[in-house]
């Protein structure tokens, strides 16, 4: 199978005024909000083994996947100065398997595991004329993931929740709940 997406959106992120080495006259930071436009693309190639048909279907998916995200470049004022975030690109490949298994007619349970590379994943400040110090996620992560797949009946909806944990570059977990509505 082949699959293919496009995302475009806002990102927003707070941040403490001490972060960028601003204070206000009392000494004390402030939180800011700084949020930007981004874009973003996905394709991928995949294989589905079908392990068993009946009974409790099960079947392995195979897949690898490219991503690519941009987030426009934000210039904005906090406590009187100019902060400029860069253009920041995330370029990443992800390849791995996931083990899907039919508990019933209309739940799925699924469990995967992928390897991830980040290519690029920098990010400039600049504060006035200073530039911060480079952040980068640029590196290899390992991600597991467990979920599960309610399906209805009679409509054309499902349900999912998933929780995902990444080691590597990146630490962390991260769990979602999804509503699909198929047409």
């Amino acid at each position: 199978y082949a699959e293919a997406s496009f995302r475009i959106g806002k990102s927003t992120a707070t941040f403490s005024t001490a972060d960028f080495g601003l204070v206000d006259m009392t000494g004390s930071d402030e939180f800011v909000d700084i949020g930007g436009r981004f874009y973003g693309l996905h394709g991928g190639l995949g294989y589905l083994v079908v392990l068993s048909e009946y009974g409790n279907p099960s079947s392995l998916d195979l897949s690898a996947k490219y991503f690519y995200t941009e987030r426009k470049k934000i210039n904005t004022d906090v406590l009187g100065a100019d902060v400029q975030f860069a253009k920041a690109q995330s370029s990443r490949l992800r390849a791995g398997l996931r083990y899907n298994y039919g508990l019933t007619d209309l739940i799925t349970s699924y469990a995967g595991a992928y390897y991830e590379r980040e290519f690029n994943g920098e990010s400039e400040v600049k504060v006035g004329e200073d530039t911060l110090p480079v952040a980068s996620a640029a590196g290899s992560v390992g991600i597991a993931e467990l979920g599960v797949i309610l399906t209805s009946e009679s409509l054309p909806i499902d349900f999912e929740a998933s929780l995902r944990g990444f080691g590597g570059e990146r630490d962390g977990i991260a769990g979602s709940l999804k509503l699909n509505y198929s047409f």
